[in-house]
């Protein structure tokens, strides 16, 4: 198990193949350091630079696959969104033809009346609501959080 010396075990990834995030706290870092520099040739009972640079390099692999599942999670909920948007435009459409179509026929009326869809094409209503602004409002229960003073 030769091992070279001025081999750089831990060689950190450039930004186009590494992660986003480094996933190795600062502790473990540190250490990673020491075992790269000054403790180099020294080897513990089942531990040394090697077994350190390959657990280092298992963390990062595992956060490059995290990093592409959160991006793949991202654009799913983005084809979500799209997709419902699609269908809300469309049940809207076919709700407003279904009432043409049922102008005449009373035992649809009911069916189609109680049918709500949400308004701004599909779009979360709070979403679009704007941001309130300022303090919130003083309420019986928060009015008066310190006695008054009362001056003799």
């Amino acid at each position: 198990m030769g091992r070279n010396p001025a081999k750089t075990l831990i060689a950190v990834p450039e930004a186009t193949e590494g992660p986003l995030r480094d996933p190795i706290p600062a502790g473990a870092r540190a250490v990673l350091s020491l075992f790269e520099g000054p403790l180099a040739t020294v080897r513990f009972p089942e531990l040394d630079a090697d077994v350190l640079a390959a657990r280092a390099s298992t963390v990062l692999e595992a956060q490059r696959e995290v990093e592409a599942l959160e991006r793949a999670l991202d654009d799913a909920r983005a084809r979500t969104c799209e997709a419902n948007a699609q269908l809300a435009t469309a049940a809207t459409a076919a709700l407003a033809y279904a009432k043409v179509y049922a102008r005449d026929r009373d035992e649809l009326q009911p069916l189609l009346d109680a049918i709500v869809l949400p308004q701004g094409g599909g779009r979360h209503e709070a979403a679009l609501a704007p941001r309130r602004r300022g303090r919130p409002r003083k309420d019986a229960s928060t009015a008066e959080l310190l006695p008054s003073v009362e001056s003799t």
